[in-house]
């Protein structure tokens, strides 16, 4: 690694992946389990370099267990986030997007929930 990245994965690995993941054999990681923990540091309010360098670290991880033939692909190679930080950022921006669009959307609503 790079001297530049050692501060911002080390960070990663400490607050982000080792909380969310670093309790499972990396055999038993799934892109399903890391796209999920994606979405929860979105939701956690993480930045995009944020989550970007966490994906980075744990690609790396993922690539070395795939050269020492412990896995067969990286499960660390998720699509999409971009577009669900995206769609978070433009909620904080305009909440009145999250509104229901009337009075019977809202009755629609309660009635599915009972």
């Amino acid at each position: 690694m790079e001297t530049t990245t050692h501060v911002p994965y080390l960070a990663g690995w400490q607050l982000r992946i080792e909380p969310e993941l670093g309790h499972l054999p990396l055999r038993l990681i799934t892109t399903s389990l890391i796209t999920a923990a994606v979405l929860g540091w979105i939701a956690d309010g993480c930045s995009r370099s944020t989550i970007k360098n966490t994906l980075a670290m744990l690609s790396r991880i993922f690539e070395q267990a795939i050269v020492d033939g412990i896995l067969d692909r990286n499960p660390a190679h998720i699509t999409g986030w971009q577009h669900q930080f995206q769609q978070a950022e433009d909620e904080l921006r305009d909440p009145r997007t999250l509104a229901l669009r009337d009075w019977d959307a809202l009755i629609e609503l309660a009635d599915a929930l009972v």
